[in-house]
């Protein structure tokens, strides 16, 4: 039957093992000025001295090892993010450029029509001129027909400016 090891952690968020008890493992630098090595000859506190730094020294290079590998998964997260919003907004400049470029040809293609539309009235207003109409109190059909062409071209553009 094997121990459920408990779910301790640091301060920092680490987990902390068996070896390494929680008030051992700080941020701050470690001086060690009193060391000394597990070797016979040694004072019988002295084994429990060097365990003690041994294991302090550890737990320090195990969190800065484990804030290293951190930064860098976060700094290569980051790069993945920048990288893909750089493709986002290439992605977006491109159909943006399209569409304006579609509202154009689409203007163009409106002004041309409207350009033909007022040559014809211009053509049908000359031809009226040159059979010599005569002007009466009533209106003739042609003139009649010039009218609502010209209050439905007002109304168009009259649309056109609204969505614009």
């Amino acid at each position: 039957m094997s121990e459920a090891k408990p779910n301790i952690t640091g301060h920092t968020g680490e987990a902390i093992g068996w070896s390494t008890p929680a008030h051992m493992v700080n941020d701050g630098p470690i001086d060690c000025k009193n060391s000394s090595g597990s070797t016979a000859g040694a004072g019988s506190g002295e084994f429990h001295q060097y365990r003690y730094h041994r294991r302090r020294e550890a737990a320090r290079m195990a969190q800065m090892n484990y804030e290293d590998k951190m930064q860098k998964e976060l700094q290569a997260f980051e790069d993945r993010k920048n990288e893909r919003e750089a493709k986002a907004n290439e992605k977006t400049d491109k159909n943006r450029s399209k569409r304006q470029r579609q509202k154009d040809k689409q203007k163009e293609k409106q002004k041309e029509e409207r350009e033909k539309l007022k040559e014809e009235k211009q053509q049908k207003r000359a031809k009226l001129e040159a059979e010599g109409a005569k002007e009466t109190g009533e209106k003739t059909e042609e003139k009649k027909g010039l009218e609502e062409e010209k209050a439905t071209e007002t109304e168009k553009k009259e649309t056109e400016e609204k969505t614009e």
